[in-house]
């Protein structure tokens, strides 16, 4: 028996079935209905709030988050004012003495990005329009999902006029954050990471542009045991304060408390406070991302700590994986199993990232002497070498190959990130994602003759590029790297992900459709 917080015996059906509803407009929730979009599918997304959230939760995008916005047709939209180069993380104590200033690109890293939330989504949310569009039902709260064999309902109220309504669909996702509904409906036990710190998050909005031109760039951890504190400077003047606080049942006014600890960095005069909230930071995940009809993406599956900055990074990548394999299963290519394949994936991989996230924030808290004394010694050697500075970042910020799911492991290549070098195509200089598209790609040094080959182009509309006739090395960069790994063709999957790499072009194309297998749904499609 399912019960709900409401009474749904009075709801009326909608009229129209989905493909898929998402639980959801986040970055996660948005990007993913911008994918099943571009592919022709019907698509609803539900969200409680009307308008975008003001304030950016999340301020860092990595080197796959700044692909994913160039699929997105959004990157190069927000690199004038919404996009800033990381280069600056700095260690302090409690007097704001500096521990360490590390610069990621003097050790040849490339940490990512600031961006601007907002904007962000709200260039999502333009997309929604385009071609077969997207139904979005914003200020409708969802109170149930069922799942069932043949489908899933969601059960919706107007909060406007109080209208509830059930809405069908093949799918549901959920993209609805810690709190999900959908996840609720699952009832999936959850794996914890042995990390939950009470915090308060402060947003600030400077009031001058010179004021704010004039602090320094990046990020800052105070390592105040008990105390620890985080200071970013993001884009469009805002600032974000956080600060750890001893947890205090049934408070939540924590005002007086954010202004003193922002007088703590700077006059509290020279900017607004848009945003004070407290928040129990978590590190976590429920052991399973799919149950039927029912899927879990961005924190409704996986729930991090902000010290590697990966938490939106991690959702954005879950919006690719799972947007090309419901695209294979809703057209019919695929059976439904291929789905399982999307949990397999991104579980081991997310589950490294949060534990990086982890050790960073037991680093900049711990407050035993153990801890204290680890942190100093990590932190002289830090600040002497570049090489333990490249080690640790990788060590925390490592993401974990594909090794189970849709790959095919006869090369080490399988399962890792594509790289995306400048190519020249008809002329015209690129990288090479915009050449490959969101389809399935055989890159290869030879044209493939087989029919494995030609399989693959009919079935998977799979594209195959062939280095030195269309498409050229514009710097090197790409050749380089086929020599450096030793193989003649590469199978990529639209999320950018290798399936597998080799010297037959036709045998990887043989594999990728053993591993898809055929179809068994009577899929469809809208016309584009």
């Amino acid at each position: 028996m399912i019960h709900f917080p409401v009474d749904v015996a009075s709801f009326e059906d909608h009229p129209e079935d989905f493909d898929a509803i998402l639980v959801g407009c986040g970055p996660t929730g948005a990007t993913l209905a911008n994918r099943l979009r571009a592919q022709g599918y019907r698509v609803a997304v539900f969200d409680r709030e009307k308008e975008v959230f003001p304030a950016p939760r999340a301020m860092l995008i990595d080197d796959e988050s700044e692909r994913i916005f160039g699929d997105l047709g959004v990157l190069e939209r927000m690199r004038a004012a919404d996009l800033i180069l990381f280069d600056s993380h700095r260690f302090i104590d409690g007097r704001h003495r500096m521990l360490a200033d590390l610069r990621p690109l003097e050790s040849g890293l490339s940490v990512g990005w600031m961006f601007h939330q907002p904007t962000f989504e709200r260039l999502l949310r333009e997309q929604f329009d385009d071609g077969v569009g997207v139904s979005a039902f914003f200020g409708f709260d969802v109170v149930g999902v069922v799942n069932s064999a043949d489908g899933a309902q969601v059960y919706a109220v107007d909060a406007e006029s109080g209208q509830g309504r059930r809405y069908r669909s093949r799918y549901v996702v959920g993209c609805d954050g810690g709190a999900s509904i959908v996840r609720r409906s699952m009832g999936v036990a959850r794996t914890d990471f042995g990390f939950s710190q009470s915090w308060v998050v402060v947003d600030a909005v400077v009031h001058d542009q010179g004021f704010f031109d004039s602090l320094r760039e990046g990020s800052e951890f105070m390592c105040r045991p008990g105390r620890a504190a985080v200071f970013v400077k993001g884009c469009r003047r805002h600032l974000r304060f956080d600060f750890q606080v001893d947890p205090v049942e049934g408070k939540t006014d924590w005002s007086a408390e954010a202004r003193e600890h922002v007088a703590g960095y700077l006059d509290p005069g020279k900017l607004r406070i848009i945003r004070v909230a407290p928040y129990q930071w978590y590190a976590g995940m429920p052991q399973r991302w799919r149950a039927g009809r029912l899927l879990l993406a961005g924190d409704a599956a996986h729930q991090t700590p902000p010290f590697a900055g990966q938490g939106l990074n991690m959702g954005l990548r879950d919006a690719m994986n799972l947007a090309f394999k419901l695209d294979l299963v809703l057209s019919g290519r695929a059976p439904d199993t291929l789905l399982d394949t999307y949990e397999q994936e991104r579980w081991d991989n997310c589950a490294e990232v949060i534990k990086g996230a982890v050790r960073v924030g037991r680093l900049v808290t711990g407050a035993s002497l153990l801890a204290r004394t680890s942190r100093a010694i990590v932190l002289f050697a830090l600040r002497h070498s570049k090489t333990l500075v490249r080690a640790r970042a990788n060590a925390d910020l490592r993401k974990q190959p594909y090794r189970a799911g849709l790959v095919g492991g006869g090369h080490r290549l399988a399962g890792t990130p594509m790289v995306n070098p400048r190519v020249v195509a008809d002329g015209v200089t690129r990288s090479l994602d915009r050449v490959t598209g969101a389809e399935f790609t055989l890159l290869c040094l030879h044209r493939p003759r087989g029919a494995a080959t030609e399989e693959f182009v009919r079935r998977f509309g799979g594209r195959v590029v062939v280095l030195g006739e269309r498409v050229t090395d514009a710097d090197g960069e790409l050749a380089a790297w086929f020599r450096s790994h030793r193989v003649d063709a590469v199978l990529v999957r639209p999320d950018r992900y290798i399936f597998d790499a080799g010297d037959d072009p036709d045998a990887l194309a043989t594999a990728l459709i053993g591993a898809i297998g055929v179809a068994t749904a009577s899929g469809h499609r809208q016309t584009r």
